[in-house]
């Protein structure tokens, strides 16, 4: 199946297989079902040697030199978007005039993206899946990426290379997060387990990344949710995102039916080794997001100002030019 032609197939249809186990809601986050019985209760990729999430142990990284990621059409309006509430997370499928996609930096392939969702607790201090030092966020987001050289998501689950996902951590604001303001009025309808909704007014996928895109952790690892596939590259972004205090309260009002789903994150599992990589240029000025312009980030970012040689250097030019 070519890229061209999976566009006429809903993103939904596809997104459905992965991993969240609509179908069977039969483990959970708490209890006799929690994350330490999965591969008791028949997933048992859940037991193996290369699970995520992790904990980053930041003095033990290994730094690397990647090329910046490539992002393409994520500057792009979603023809659709609809979240749904499946009884675990919140997760928006959509449907593009053209597929996002993802490559380079150290990627394995090229990647289009299928689907995006959350991770939260129940306080501030606790949330994200992955954690840096031991350190928590209260909100991470996966924007979960199949690789295109499998023509099907059932081809991508059974290659160590099917997958990319992209770890964005958010820490609460004061300050409005446009993208996540636009989620807002479908994360109030559909506090129920099982509720879908479109969402009037999707936000670029640009609009809910982080600035800086160059700086970021890469393992290999799998999904964070039965059946727990090894099949993830990961990519966890140094920089956070922004989201309010409200905001984060309407994640924890999603319901599982009838009780709140409370916390839907996955404790940190053990590295058996694996190597954890850390991509950051030295250069200051090398940060960029796939040459998209600022005006359709998030928030405003300060102007950098020239070093004093360099200014000098103007002011001599303007006079000379007199």
């Amino acid at each position: 199946m070519t890229a061209a032609s999976r566009l006429l197939v809903p993103v939904a249809v596809l997104a459905a297989c992965i991993a969240l186990s609509d179908a069977a809601h039969d483990w959970a986050y708490d209890g006799e079902a929690g994350p330490e019985k999965w591969s008791h209760i028949g997933y048992n990729q859940c037991s193996g040697k290369r699970q995520s999430p992790i904990n980053v142990v930041t003095n033990r990284v290994i730094r690397k030199h990647f090329k910046p990621i490539e992002f393409r059409h994520f500057d792009q309006i979603p023809r659709e978007m609809n979240m749904t509430n499946n009884y675990h997370s919140a997760r928006a499928t959509l449907e593009w005039d053209e597929i996002p996609l993802i490559g380079s930096g150290g990627l394995p392939g090229e990647y289009e993206v299928i689907n995006f969702h959350f991770h939260w607790g129940r306080k501030d201090f606790k949330g994200s899946e992955h954690t840096v030092d031991g350190e928590s966020y209260p909100l991470e987001m996966h924007i979960v990426c199949q690789n295109t050289k499998y023509p099907e998501l059932q081809d991508a689950l059974q290659h160590p290379d099917g997958l990319a996902v992209m770890g964005i951590m958010f820490e609460v604001s004061e300050a409005n997060n446009r993208a996540m303001k636009r989620l807002e009025p479908a994360l109030r309808q559909i506090v129920k387990g099982g509720d879908s909704v479109a969402v009037e007014e999707p936000p670029r996928l640009l609009e809910l990344m982080p600035w800086n895109t160059n700086d970021f952790y890469r393992y290999d690892g799998s999904l964070t949710t039965p059946n727990c596939n090894e099949v993830v590259t990961w990519t966890i972004f140094l920089e956070s995102v922004k989201i309010t205090e409200k905001q984060l309260e309407l994640f924890r009002a999603l319901k599982r039916n009838p009780v709140p789903i409370g916390r839907n994150y996955r404790p940190p599992q053990h590295r058996f080794g694996r190597s954890v990589f850390l991509s950051k240029p030295e250069e200051e000025d090398s940060v960029v997001f796939g040459g998209i312009t600022a005006e359709l980030r998030n928030d405003a970012r300060p102007l950098r100002v020239p070093p004093l040689p360099a200014l000098l250097a103007m002011l001599v030019i303007c006079l000379v030019g007199r």
